[in-house]
């Protein structure tokens, strides 16, 4: 899942009345789009203080501003990959230090070294416990083994993860999953995903919160992936 599709997931209005966090993020980054003349560091506290804040917790949320104002530095310094590093370990345990790991991520990424940055997103996936975390790095792991053709990985990656998916990534999660399993030729396996995806489709949308597997556009492409695979033309 590329940046466009996470960020087209967050805008979905099913996903963010399930995820009262995603909903807080959303706003804000539009706020943040249409005030661009206002300081953007408020914005990145606020963010913050909500991955971080916990029950009113003084020292928890000190803790944020701190990693607020060490991020800001890390990434305007010159040794952007060791003070990223830096913070992801001296603020391990912060569930806004993740927010570190990704730009790490990102930077190993830029500089074509995949092999990095799966080393940092797998140290993420041991760590972290925040399920909106979780599931970004799952995703972007599965991204980065399906560029490298490592098919049989990234479904392992997926069967390690799926149950600690926020519940709004799981329709995705399962359709790449089917996907994956088609590229390998595992025909019926796909087929199978695809089918209990596709029961879905067409539901109310009034009652799809209460279905952890509904997402409307996974379903409607996983109904045409299973008929496709019953003609025999996948």
């Amino acid at each position: 899942m590329d940046d466009k599709e996470l960020r087209k997931k967050f805008s979905d209005k099913t996903f963010l009345r399930q995820n009262e966090f995603a909903n807080v993020t959303s706003n804000a980054l539009d706020w943040a789009t249409e005030n661009k003349a206002i300081v953007i560091a408020l914005v990145i506290v606020a963010l913050l203080g909500v991955l971080g804040y916990a029950g009113g917790n003084y020292y928890q949320l000190n803790r944020v501003a701190e990693f607020n104002r060490d991020y800001f530095q890390a990434r305007n310094g010159l040794q952007k990959e060791q003070n990223l590093q830096q913070l992801v370990q001296e603020y391990e345990g912060l569930p806004a230090a993740e927010i570190a790991r990704l730009q790490l991520v990102d930077y190993h990424l830029e500089h074509n070294d995949t092999t990095q940055a799966l080393v940092v997103l797998d140290q993420g996936l041991e760590q972290s416990t925040h399920p909106l975390m979780v599931s970004m790095l799952t995703l972007k792991k599965v991204s980065l083994l399906k560029k490298q053709n490592k098919l049989e990985d990234a479904i392992a990656t997926l069967d390690r993860n799926l149950d600690k998916l926020l519940p709004a990534f799981r329709p995705q999660a399962k359709l790449i999953k089917g996907q994956l399993f088609l590229s390998l030729g595992q025909k019926d396996k796909a087929k199978e995903l695809f089918s209990g995806l596709a029961q879905y489709a067409g539901a109310d949308i009034e009652q799809s919160a209460e279905l952890s597997d509904y997402d409307p556009m996974v379903s409607s492409k996983a109904k045409d992936l299973a008929f496709l695979i019953e003609l025999g033309v996948l």
